[in-house]
């Protein structure tokens, strides 16, 4: 599947999805969503430009190669995923970013990225999905 004209893409229980492929196949492609990826391993976002990010419910999820070239990023999300949060939470995100949402399985560690994400301007809450 490709697309010249694909700008959203939610991916949404797609039961033995483990790889999204090679994003570049979607040339406008500025907001993903992915949720429920039980097998998914990685999200390769090399050739992605992405505006906004969600990742939530994707329990074996650990790697985002590309995210580094991600310059256009307003906004990110993850919930529940194997990723490592504090490096997530303590990156340097792109200028453009200002909606970063981290959630892991500690309401301590949630309360205390929220404020040190809302410090650093990365604070507002994220729009809202079709």
């Amino acid at each position: 599947m490709s697309s010249t004209t694909l700008e959203m893409l939610q991916i949404l229980r797609v039961r033995g999805l483990s790889t999204l492929g090679d994003l570049s196949r979607f040339s406008l492609l500025s907001a993903l969503r992915v949720e429920d990826q039980l097998q998914l391993v990685e999200v390769d976002l090399n050739g992605a430009n992405l505006e906004r990010l969600w990742l939530a419910n994707c329990k074996m999820l650990v790697e985002l190669p590309g995210l580094e070239r991600q310059h256009r990023l307003k906004e990110f999300r993850a919930s529940v995923v194997a990723l490592d949060m504090n490096l997530l939470r303590d990156r340097d995100w792109p200028q453009t970013a200002r909606s970063i949402n981290l959630f892991s399985g500690s309401q301590k560690w949630n309360d205390d990225a929220i404020a040190r994400l809302k410090d650093r301007g990365l604070g507002e809450k994220g729009a809202i999905w079709p």
